[in-house]
């Protein structure tokens, strides 16, 4: 059945966003890191091309499905019968031991409880409603999936494959085997920040610089304007990127909210008085990038000679997604990578800002 009806899904969430489970095991709605960001799996709307992160059995004729939460729990247990064995998946989002900036986190295990059972596992993101790609990595203990907008790693000791952009396994467990997948949102890079400093720049020769020149908006009023005409998934995921950047570019501000009221960005700030690209080309900005971030391949592109300048490349050793093997490699293959760029990537630039 390529559609579900509604009736068929649970529900799971940690009180920041949710995921609706259906009966087939296949998550097919989910954004993140907030209810209302932009989608990662939406084959509740396009069963095609919105993206589905789905462990079910491989044998699917005579096997039947029931759905339950355990007692007191938003832990959903979906349930396959089959002749040959009973097998389960078991999922939730944790909630109460989230740490700031510690990411969302999708907790999928799958277990046989009676016989033995063949499971096909496939995790095929399409972010922002299917209209941004991304790019696969498949790393030994499981995989990244990177956008411009999010990026998310599934740690898990299946051994992945790639099919197309998706990461797909199939495994068979035996009656008390389990294992487990872990699906959550990685840390941001700075492969979003040329991109956005160019659309800032446009904004600002649009709407003020090529308006009334005389008019010296403050920081803050100049990006809820800019978010305002920008609302891919409302202001506030625009805000906290600008609030990043902007903590650089104006390191006078301070935070003047309640911590319950900087969320809703209301604190003061001192007045933009050029180009938000001006403030990077006067070298105020540094930015690191991992080696598998896409933004070397773009960077100087998208910010000209001024990204050959700031960018420098980071190794993020305690990670368990970092990709450290042949890091050095990684960035001097990279089509549209030259040779004096990947020199200033690796140690000019470092050297320079140390």
């Amino acid at each position: 059945m390529a559609y579900q009806p509604i009736e068929n899904y649970g529900i799971i969430g940690d009180m920041h966003t949710c995921a609706l489970v259906g009966m087939d095991g296949s998550i097919d709605w989910f954004c993140c890191p907030h209810f209302d960001s932009p989608s990662v799996f939406a084959a509740i709307l396009d069963h095609k091309k919105g993206g589905r992160f789905q462990i079910a059995p491989v044998q699917t004729q005579g096997v039947k499905h029931r759905q339950f939460y355990w007692p007191d729990t938003n832990v959903l247990i979906t349930r396959f019968l089959s002749p040959e064995g009973v097998g389960e998946v078991t999922d939730y989002m944790p909630v109460g031991t989230r740490k700031k900036n510690s990411g969302h986190r999708l907790v999928r295990r799958v277990t046989v409880v009676r016989g033995s059972m063949k499971f096909r596992m496939e995790c095929r993101p399409a972010f922002n409603y299917a209209r941004d790609p991304h790019e696969l990595s498949i790393l030994p203990e499981g995989a990244c999936f990177q956008s411009s907008s999010l990026s998310l790693g599934l740690a898990t000791r299946l051994p992945l494959q790639k099919d197309g952009n998706a990461a797909v396994a199939e495994f068979t467990l035996n009656e008390g085997q389990r294992v487990t997948l872990v699906l959550r949102d990685l840390e941001a890079g700075a492969g979003w920040l040329p991109d956005f400093i160019q659309n800032l720049s446009e904004h600002w020769e649009k709407r003020i610089a090529g308006f009334d020149p005389s008019i010296e908006p403050s920081i803050r009023d100049f990006l809820s304007e800019f978010a305002r005409e920008r609302t891919s998934r409302g202001s506030l995921e625009l805000m906290r990127k600008a609030r990043q950047l902007m903590s650089v570019l104006a390191p006078g501000a301070e935070e003047k909210a309640s911590p319950g009221e900087i969320e809703t960005f209301r604190y003061e700030h001192p007045k933009l008085c050029r180009d938000p690209r001006e403030y990077v080309d006067r070298g105020q900005v540094f930015l690191t990038i991992e080696p598998d971030d896409p933004a070397p391949g773009y960077l100087p592109a998208a910010m000209g000679e001024t990204g050959r300048r700031v960018c420098g490349m980071a190794v993020d050793y305690g990670h368990w997604d970092a990709t450290l093997r042949d890091c050095v490699k990684l960035v001097t293959e990279k089509p549209g990578v030259d040779a004096d760029y990947a020199v200033r990537l690796l140690s000019t630039n470092a050297l320079g800002f140390y």
